[in-house]
């Protein structure tokens, strides 16, 4: 298969390789200029959670990848990858509204918009849906530290897959992944945002790292815990149905029984590499802000959510 990948961040370029070694062909587009300040050189200090032996998981490779910085409407390319900043999608709509051709178009990014209100502009029967399971970040000397779990999720909005869709998912698992269905994406995309801005929030007030959230240093995914129940009345207003969503259920049950599971399941090397890695503040702050905002609007009141927005980075 031929796979664009849109841009040369982390999500790109972690599921980039993989797709390639499982046999695809992958370029990846870039703004004009980029290429040549980026160089086709990517050095890969990466955990690959897809190979069992623990002794095989951490990969440390020089790739050689091929960029673009053109895209003609009449492209072959059979998909093009989506995952950027939230706040940045609509830019790549309105790229790609004229640059679709047969592609199907896969969309792996957050939402705090709906959607398919969101990709309007894009051809709805060509889209796929999903969210991607890695993370990490670009460091000053190119390196990217992070990490790609076995698990990705897909979904659709409320009906079956479609050929195109199914398609798409056999193209990762061909490349060694499994994944989650969700009929009900919008909400699961919804509930995930939230939790992220939740623990934001509270990486925020303490004036933490990340990785100590997740570690519940000084009880701060406890607090964590608390400021995800606090964003619930905001995802009901929204018309999310809190009791089907078991990751959200979840967080009803005692405080400190929450924060030890997340940080045993999530304490992991991998996971805290992933973390450590991460580069982007802003797309964690706009995030945050993006709730806040809309618990303003609702006229929800979220004190722990307001006690974080003057420590934005």
């Amino acid at each position: 298969m031929k796979i664009l990948m849109f841009g040369r961040g982390v999500i790109a370029t972690l599921y980039g390789w993989a797709l390639e070694g499982a046999g695809n062909k992958v370029d990846f587009y870039v703004r004009p200029g980029r290429a040549a300040q980026l160089g086709p050189d990517v050095k890969l200090n990466i955990y690959d959670l897809r190979r069992k032996d623990e002794q095989d998981q951490f990969i440390r490779q020089d790739w050689n990848i091929h960029m673009r910085e053109d895209l003609p409407a009449d492209h072959d390319y059979d998909m093009i990858i989506v995952s950027v900043p939230h706040y940045r999608l609509s830019e790549v709509v309105n790229f790609l509204s004229t640059r679709t051709s047969r592609a199907t178009i896969l969309i792996l990014n957050n939402f705090w918009e709906d959607p398919q209100i969101a990709t309007a502009d894009l051809p709805q029967d060509q889209l796929a849906w999903g969210f991607p399971a890695a993370g990490g970040g670009f460091q000053p000397n190119g390196k990217l530290f992070g990490a790609l779990f076995p698990k990705l999720e897909f979904g659709t909005f409320g009906t079956e897959p479609t050929g195109r869709e199914l398609s798409t998912r056999k193209v990762f698992t061909d490349a060694g992944f499994t994944f989650g269905e969700h009929r009900n994406f919008r909400e699961w995309l919804w509930v995930h945002f939230a939790v992220s801005a939740a623990v934001t929030a509270e990486q925020l007030r303490a004036g933490t790292p990340r990785r100590d959230v997740y570690k519940n240093k000084d009880q701060s995914m406890e607090k964590a815990v608390r400021v995800v129940r606090e964003i619930m009345p905001v995802l009901s207003a929204r018309g999310v149905v809190i009791e089907d969503h078991p990751e959200l259920t979840f967080f009803s049950q005692p405080e400190a029984a929450v924060a030890k599971a997340l940080s045993e399941m999530l304490g992991n090397t991998a996971f805290q590499a992933a973390i450590d890695g991460h580069a982007n503040p802003e797309e964690l702050n706009r995030m945050f802000k993006d709730v806040l905002e809309e618990s303003h609007r609702l006229g929800i009141v979220t004190p722990l959510l307001d006690a974080a927005k003057d420590k934005l980075i």
